[in-house]
């Protein structure tokens, strides 16, 4: 039994789909990071090979269109630990009909697959309501977040038209993936190392006031942990200023 290992890149996982049919044989299991080994299984790593992407891709496009296409590069930014091995067998199973299949959503693969690109669309949404921004002293807006996907760069559009021109930066503490605006432009860099700004003494004011004005209308009698959470997940607590001490 053969399982794959590859680099975690999105061309990665398409040298492996390029791979599989090459040699053709089909992995039980496809992933970049630990393998959890059947008894008898071993292990292919699975070199990224660029020419090779360009072909499946070329072959996608023609199979399913750009759209179905995009939606594979949306799932890749899922944080489902399986997600490679859902993508993979959707695109094999893609190949294997030749045709579009994104409406076959009687077979378990389709499913799985588009489980994935409503997990990270979800998200992006909720994300808009949630994400929080705080002052810093030299009044660039910051706002730090751990998103279940990769979609920092995902909500930049949505962000930098309510903004407009006034500069601001969305820190994906998780993933040390930061995205940064100047009023005009926007840029996505990886930290290696963790950091905070400081916040203004006009944003400590605020905070303290939003907090107390949270505790003071809600009903102690009336509290409802259970339905809070159903709107709110509560992973997304911590970087909430109503639910967290000020300055903190």
């Amino acid at each position: 039994m053969i399982a794959y290992k590859f680099d975690g890149t999105i061309d990665g996982l398409f040298s492996c789909v390029y791979n599989s049919f090459v040699l053709k044989e089909i992995p039980y299991l496809v992933a970049d990071g630990d393998l959890q080994l059947l008894l008898d299984g071993e292990v292919r790593n699975i070199k990224t090979d660029h020419e090779a992407n360009k072909r499946i891709i070329t072959a996608l496009y023609n199979y399913i269109g750009f759209n179905a296409l995009s939606d594979i590069k949306f799932a890749f930014r899922s944080g489902n630990e399986n997600k490679s091995d859902v993508i993979f067998r959707y695109i094999r199973r893609t190949f294997e009909c030749r045709k579009n299949i994104s409406g076959k959503f009687s077979e378990k693969i389709v499913m799985d697959f588009y489980d994935l690109v409503k997990q990270v669309s979800n998200e992006v949404h909720r994300m808009k309501g949630f994400v929080r921004f705080s002052e810093c002293a030299d009044t660039i807006m910051y706002a730090r977040f751990s998103p279940d996907n990769d979609i920092t760069d995902l909500l930049m559009p949505h962000f930098t038209a309510r903004f407009k021109n006034m500069p601001f930066v969305i820190h994906d503490v998780s993933r040390g993936k930061v995205a940064m605006f100047n009023g005009s432009e926007s840029k996505i860099l990886t930290v290696d190392s963790p950091f905070w700004l400081q916040m203004s003494e006009q944003e400590r004011t605020f905070q303290s006031l939003w907090r107390t004005y949270y505790n003071s209308v809600n009903i102690k009698e009336r509290k409802n942990d259970k339905l809070m959470r159903s709107f709110l997940p509560t992973r997304y607590h911590k970087h909430l200023t109503e639910l967290h001490r000020v300055g903190a």
